[in-house]
């Protein structure tokens, strides 16, 4: 049996008697603990004999290592049992269910010595025992639900009871559930942009049709509906969606919240991707001086150039990007032939991206 001692070590109880000429005997005792439990802020101890019983209670914090004084005790043969509560002191009632409990210790207190009292408190476990009574005194047949344990035939359903005259289980729906005959049972997710892309984020509700399911919880002014699919990385967003293919110049609904990382990833795939602007390597080239024509003979351009000397840069998603423009010109004589790198720019555009 798995026990715990509530203290480091015990409730400890040294006890001894007083009193005054002409009055009872009384006793008194020391309560020594080492460390509180987390979830105990009242230790409750009870002593009594046969002729009077006393109630000592302690308010306490967790992890409290301290010293205290129980005092108009019984004396003679006294019995003492304790009790840790979770609420305070002044909420213990004589109904309240404590969540730790030990057993009576009895010591005989007299005014001549100290006798030492240990009280060791468990946790208190609390279950609800249920009692079947299977068969008759003569030994009868415990009937067709013997031994027939019913559980849930899908996440549409929930776990019935046994029919005792044919041992079959019903199958009652689960709550909001909307099934017929022979339907499976199918995950609805909510989609708010009903862009047919569920929220990947959100728990799904299981019925065999969308139909009576309750409206899902989307912000205004967007509606929603339910579909299958639950791999919307934002789902107020329509044009947020996997397979999407377009590029855009700002960020996604999702941009500043669920997607601040990633501002700008349209189609789903964890990472915001730059659209193409040109090409960038247009800037490498040889310029020969031809004398017969008076003109530069351009050479080397990459193929994705298409001949053109133009090259396009790429920014940060929403920023603005540059094109430049190199070339050469064809200077002659007395200087020449010869040619001179030429070239300007300016803005392109804003950088679009997915």
């Amino acid at each position: 049996m798995f026990r715990r001692a509530l203290l480091v070590s015990s409730l400890a109880l040294t006890a001894c008697s007083s009193h005054a000429p002409g009055s009872e005997l009384t006793g008194r005792a020391s309560m020594a603990i080492a460390s509180v439990p987390t979830n105990v802020s009242c230790i409750q101890v009870t002593s009594a004999n046969s002729i009077r019983s006393v109630s000592n209670s302690f308010s306490v914090t967790a992890g409290q290592s301290t010293v205290l004084e129980l005092s108009n005790l019984p004396t003679g043969t006294v019995t003492f049992t304790g009790a840790a509560f979770p609420a305070p002191c002044a909420q213990v009632t004589s109904s309240s269910i404590p969540d730790w409990v030990g057993a009576a210790v009895t010591a005989s207190i007299d005014s001549t010595s100290v006798t030492p009292v240990t009280l060791d408190l468990t946790p208190n476990g609390q279950t609800a025992v249920t009692v079947n009574f299977n068969g008759d005194d003569a030994g009868a047949d415990a009937g067709p639900c013997n031994s027939v344990t019913c559980t849930a035939i899908d996440n549409c359903h929930v776990a019935g009871t046994c029919d005792p005259t044919t041992g079959a289980c019903t199958n009652p729906l689960a709550p909001g559930a909307n099934c017929a005959g022979g339907q499976a049972c199918v995950a609805w997710y909510p989609d708010c942009d009903e862009d047919s892309f569920g929220d990947s984020m959100a728990t799904p509700i299981f019925s065999c049709s969308p139909s009576g399911l309750p409206t899902p919880a989307c912000t205004a002014p967007l509606v929603g509906s339910y579909t299958t699919n639950h791999t919307d990385c934002c789902d107020i967003d329509s044009k947020a969606h996997p397979g999407q293919t377009a590029f855009f110049t700002t960020p996604d609904a999702c941009g500043s919240t669920t997607q601040a990382s990633t501002p700008f990833d349209y189609n789903c795939d964890g990472v915001d991707e730059q659209q193409s602007n040109g090409p960038t390597d247009c800037n490498t080239f040889t310029c020969t001086p031809d004398s017969v024509d008076g003109i530069c003979q351009i050479s080397g351009l990459p193929a994705d150039c298409n001949g053109s000397t133009n090259n396009f840069d790429q920014a940060a998603c929403g920023q603005t990007w540059d094109v430049s423009f190199a070339g050469c010109a064809y200077v002659g004589p007395p200087a020449g032939p010869l040619c001179v790198a030429t070239g300007n720019g300016g803005t392109g555009g804003t950088q679009a991206c997915q």
